[in-house]
């Protein structure tokens, strides 16, 4: 077989350790033995570092990583970012995101530094502004929200307060009659 499609060791470690994760995972989840929020982050870090991983082995080491294109790899990395908003609030999405990024260009900055002998080079720049452009956006309308729920209740305290009776903390008849 050739260098496309063949599992290599490399691969089969990756492949391997996804099947235990996930296998834990799923028991973890079924029996309840951690918090749903703690077993959606620990999904998470797990997908970065499966990310950087596969980033690693089809940048510097292509024989061990045959089967691992970049190009593909890329189209899913901006999704751990929308993850990471989705499962905290805006700012702490914000420094997960952040980290995420800095994680994986991290991975990516050897390689981009070998200029114009990267295959990918260009590709793994434009990743990298993307992705924080992405997470730009993605702060923006956590933010936006953030501010929408703060005005909600902000209404709300204040349409209870222009409803009670501050002699008797009660809500007057007409209140309770317009409700």
């Amino acid at each position: 077989m050739g260098l496309h499609g063949a599992l290599t060791p490399a691969l089969s470690w990756v492949q391997g350790g996804t099947a235990v994760v996930l296998s834990g995972l799923l028991v973890t989840t079924w029996w309840r033995l951690l918090p749903q929020r703690a077993i959606e982050l620990g999904c998470l870090v797990f997908a970065v570092l499966v990310f950087a991983v596969c980033m690693a082995l089809g940048m510097y080491w292509p024989a061990h990583g045959a089967g691992i294109r970049l190009p593909p790899l890329y189209l899913w990395i901006p999704v751990v970012y929308v993850f990471a908003f989705t499962l905290t609030d805006h700012r702490t999405g914000l420094f997960v995101s952040l980290a995420i990024l800095l994680l994986l260009m991290g991975v990516s900055l050897p390689y981009l530094l070998q200029g114009a002998q990267a295959e990918y080079g260009n590709l793994t720049l434009q990743l990298h502004f993307v992705s924080a452009v992405l997470i730009a956006a993605l702060y923006d309308f956590s933010s936006y929200q953030h501010r929408l729920a703060f005005a909600q209740f902000t209404l709300d305290w204040l349409a209870q307060l222009s409803n009670t009776d501050e002699l008797t903390k009660s809500w007057p008849i007409a209140a309770i009659w317009h409700r």
